[in-house]
């Protein structure tokens, strides 16, 4: 009798033995299936890696994506696109990217196409655009405005412009800045599906804000007559054609012709101011504006800016700094 209890308390222990050897190792493969896991919540939360030639096209692509998104240009501030060589770091943050956006034009971002493969994902602009074609006299007296320590740069840069005929600055209108988000959208959509609906409701903001500010100048301004001004960069003939702004009372001169006083070309700037009774002109951001200022001075001129390009890549850049240009193109109605 004893002997069977005996057996019978050995089978218990034996059973207990077991169940705690079942639960350690029930333990242990729980305890890999977290550490597995750990990399892909890593990798859920990675923001998508975004390329841009320029900088409003990052600005563009950050204000769609913000939270899930890092844009950055490959041209930074204040460097000029048309003669710009990629780092060696930059080829590799191209291959690493989830997503390029450039114009594919060969004046701006000609740079790019010669980096791209077979394997990158990438959206080309232009391809839904309208180009608008430089006149001759318009690209004929252009020149890029910068600082000094690039004029020679710029000079080249110059003639560059001069063998072109498609003017390459689409960007400054809101319909094309606008067409650019959708087709970044549609991308986003495509590589992270389940945040679709974040996607779509920042496009929506983006052209609910351009088309407000848009709207309201055109609605201000419509009845009023247009004077004729100056500028110092063809730039924004994508963005005076939607604006309804005539072509006709732009008056363009290089940059340089501010750089000598008794130049021939000063004194057709002044002849001109004579003889349409400018008081208004536009310089931009990074133009060394002394002289400038002093003919202003001078001739009863205000001196406003249009900013074509150059500033920084977060999401507000574009709406802010197209409405800033609108604000300033006011002073040519009266």
């Amino acid at each position: 009798m004893v002997y069977i209890i005996y057996k019978l308390i050995i089978i218990k222990m034996k059973k207990i033995f077991l169940s705690l050897i079942a639960l350690l190792i029930l333990s242990s493969c729980t305890g890999l299936t977290k550490v597995e896991d750990g990399p892909k919540i890593e990798e859920e939360n990675k923001k998508i890696n975004i390329t841009t030639s320029i900088i409003p096209l990052a600005s563009i692509s950050n204000y769609i994506g913000w939270d899930y998104v890092n844009a950055s240009s490959l041209v930074p501030v204040w460097v000029s696109s048309h003669w710009y060589d990629m780092k060696a770091n930059q080829m590799v943050q191209i291959q690493d990217s989830d997503l390029i956006v450039y114009l594919w034009l060969e004046h701006i971002d000609w740079f790019l196409e010669k980096a791209l493969n077979e394997n990158n994902n990438y959206i080309k602009v232009a391809e839904w655009i309208i180009l608008i074609e430089w006149e001759e006299h318009n690209h004929e007296h252009e020149e890029e405005n910068h600082n000094e320590e690039h004029e020679d740069e710029h000079e080249d840069e110059h003639e560059d412009e001069e063998s072109h005929t498609i003017d390459p600055h689409v960007w400054t209108s809101s319909k094309n800045a606008i067409l650019i988000a959708e087709k970044i959208t549609n991308e986003l959509v495509n590589i992270d599906s389940k945040n679709s609906d974040y996607y779509k409701n920042n496009l929506d903001k983006f052209t609910n804000e351009l088309n407000t500010i848009k709207n309201n100048f055109i609605q201000k301004n419509n009845n009023l007559n247009q004077k004729e001004f100056i500028i110092f960069h063809d730039a924004y003939n994508y963005l005076f054609e939607e604006l309804s702004i005539k072509q006709e009372n732009k008056l363009i001169f290089q940059s340089n012709v501010l750089s000598d006083p008794n130049s021939k070309e000063m004194k057709e700037l002044v002849d001109e101011i004579n003889l349409h009774w400018i008081n208004i002109a536009y310089k931009e951001p990074q133009l060394n504006d002394s002289n400038l200022q002093m003919l202003a001075n001078e001739y009863n001129i205000r001196v406003e800016i249009l900013n074509p390009l150059w500033d920084d890549e977060s999401k507000d850049w574009y709406i802010n700094n197209y409405k800033n240009n609108l604000q300033n193109l006011e002073y040519i109605y009266e």
